[in-house]
């Protein structure tokens, strides 16, 4: 059960945005709370709501990163890989590192988990944990620098075959590590529901480095484009059948760089009924332009 969470420097969130399922005062609906450790009342339930372009969609994809990093796709980083870190771009500051931070209940038991990262390497990562009610490391990283409180020397060697760009909370679960495998459970077995769904990391993003498959989205986008009906237009689009010559049912599910300027995502002018963006390989997405 997801408590709070916290991300920092991630897309277009710059300070430290927080979400929290923590209940309020209020007691008129109190049957319906959930109370994980019989002692903080939770709700079951949380909406985020505000204008557009807020950043409602970036916290949840900040989220979805963080399970990604722990038990996805960038767990098993080789060697030298980048991290895939976005960080706030409109400041005349150094790029600074982004952090995430979870804290949630397994068990019955409460984790705090977090870390932050730049391109290249994990920066500092650390997991807490409430076994009797009092908070206890489980173990920090700073850097190259690790502190452990159980099974010290086996810890020190596992840490010691976590490469830069790779959490040690991942890292400790290849090997059976008793002392981090629930806190990795939750993200492996509970933190599950954003999958499946249009909050997908390969539907939104595409590296500006892979040319071909960026000409392909810019293609696809340029035999979608009439379908979109024009704001300034007071009357219906013509109906007409569409043949997509640039695209092929393999093509894979992308974006335009965000260096562009562009951004694929959910057309706002979009009607009921499928997309051709769905004959584009473009799955659960609808094709889109927007400026960023």
């Amino acid at each position: 059960m997801l408590l709070q969470f916290s991300v920092t420097n991630h897309r277009s969130i710059k300070d430290t945005a927080i979400i929290s399922l923590k209940a309020s005062t209020d007691k008129s609906l109190a049957d319906c709370l959930i109370s994980p450790d019989e002692k903080k009342q939770l709700v079951p339930v949380l909406a985020l709501y505000g204008a557009n372009a807020a950043g409602k969609s970036n916290v949840l994809h900040a989220l979805l990163l963080m399970r990604e990093m722990v038990c996805g796709r960038y767990a098993k980083l080789l060697k030298g890989e980048s991290l895939p870190q976005e960080p706030f771009a409109f400041t005349d500051q150094p790029t600074q590192p982004t952090s995430f931070e979870a804290i949630y209940f397994y068990g019955g038991i409460k984790y705090a988990y977090g870390f932050s990262f730049d391109k290249s390497k994990i920066l500092t990562e650390y997991l807490y944990h409430w076994p009797n009610g009092r908070e206890a490391l489980i173990f920090s990283r700073e850097g190259g620098s690790y502190q452990f409180r159980e099974n010290i020397q086996e810890q020190l060697t596992l840490s010691g075959r976590t490469a830069e760009n790779r959490l040690y909370l991942s890292s400790s679960n290849e090997w059976n590590c008793p002392q981090t495998e629930k806190a990795y459970l939750w993200f492996f077995e509970k933190l599950t529901g954003f999958m499946g769904t249009e909050m997908r990391l390969d539907a939104t993003h595409c590296p500006p480095s892979d040319k071909a498959a960026l000409k392909r989205a810019v293609s696809c986008m340029k035999c979608c484009m009439p379908t979109l009906v024009s704001r300034t237009s007071a009357s219906p689009a013509p109906k007409k059948s569409l043949s997509f010559p640039h695209c092929t049912p393999s093509m894979p599910t992308m974006a335009l760089p965000r260096a562009s300027g562009y951004h694929w995502g959910r057309n706002p002018l979009e009607h009921s009924g499928s997309s051709p963006a769905s004959g584009c390989g473009l799955q659960h997405w609808n094709l889109g332009l927007f400026w960023w």
